[in-house]
């Protein structure tokens, strides 16, 4: 991803950029998707309109919103359309979010932005939960819906006996810390599956205690933090998390639990993976002030406490929330 990329409404400004969208899609005589990508662009301004009106369906269709997905220079990428409700028929094998990519831009991680963007669009909307659906051979649409946590719920037949696989994906407000880094997704997975992901970075540590998360202040950067760090010469993310949890709050445990992974953006544009461990505690060892934490503290998450991390204040929500 050279340039940055961006969600847009339709407009008549990349009249252009669309046939040329369009007319690779259909050269390459695969199934368009979403369906609005189907529809003949000859007559523009009118298929712009349409889009537009989307929150206006005709009779049999349900409110819905398009988006396309394009380059900083107009480079148009990819169109999502946005279901706002569903049917039943669009509950077994539609849902809410429809996606494609151009033929020519995939495996580029385009897929992945597409539907992490359109997740914070979806949020926008006041959706808390979306339902996403993709046929079970389809194993990059997997990859990417599990890439953003998604829940699977009962799979659907079809009377050809295709099978579509339902997941179910929270939505969630973006957030960004004051290094720059942008919050993506947790994947919950084992310890085993870590070496299909990278880069992998430094390691975070959840010590919990009461339905409490310990936090330490960072005192150059002024907030509350979690205990984590980068990885030293050759150590493993389990030690990484270990070593900097002791020297960043004085806690010494000799184990943590691997929980998944951390799916960060750097403000270079590079996405990392950082390794999140967890324990439980049943008391706070004595803390010494050091040169990186002047103090520590239990947090339940809703008290006022001052500025947390953004992103490690999105990384505690979802623990609290049961994941541990």
């Amino acid at each position: 991803m050279g340039e940055g990329i961006k969600l847009i409404k339709p407009t008549v400004r990349l009249e252009k950029e669309y046939y040329e969208y369009y007319a690779e899609w259909k050269a390459s005589g695969e199934d368009m998707v979403p369906w609005v990508s189907k529809k003949d662009p000859s007559e523009f301004k009118e298929l712009v309109q349409f889009l537009l009106d989307g929150q206006k369906p005709s009779a049999g269709q349900v409110p819905h919103s398009t988006y396309w997905l394009v380059t900083d220079s107009g480079r148009i990428l990819g169109v999502v359309n946005i279901r706002h409700s569903l049917t039943n028929q669009l509950l077994r094998n539609g849902g809410h979010i429809g996606y494609g990519i151009r033929p020519s831009e995939r495996r580029k991680g385009y897929a992945r932005e597409l539907l992490r963007l359109t997740l914070q669009k979806v949020h926008e909307m006041g959706m808390e939960e979306v339902l996403i659906v993709c046929d079970a051979w389809n194993e990059a649409s997997k990859r990417t819906i599990m890439g953003e946590n998604g829940k699977r719920t009962e799979d659907f037949v079809e009377e050809d006996g295709n099978v579509i696989l339902r997941y179910w994906v929270k939505t969630y407000e973006t957030a960004k810390n004051s290094m720059g880094r942008e919050w993506m997704a947790f994947i919950p997975l084992s310890e085993s599956d870590m070496d299909h992901y990278g880069p992998i970075a430094g390691s975070f540590s959840f010590v919990f205690q009461n339905e409490k998360v310990l936090l330490c202040y960072h005192s150059l950067r002024q907030q509350w933090e979690l205990p984590a760090g980068k990885r030293e010469n050759q150590e493993t993310a389990l030690a990484c998390a270990i070593r900097e949890l002791y020297e960043e709050t004085g806690q010494k445990v000799d184990h943590l639990e691997f929980k998944g992974l951390m799916k960060i953006k750097r403000s270079s544009g590079e996405i990392q993976f950082n390794p999140v461990f967890s324990t439980e505690i049943t008391a706070l060892q004595p803390f010494v002030e050091n040169d990186e934490t002047s103090r520590i503290m239990l947090w339940d998450g809703k008290e006022e406490i001052g500025i947390v991390d953004s992103i490690d204040e999105k990384l505690i929500q979802i623990f609290l929330r049961g994941t541990r």
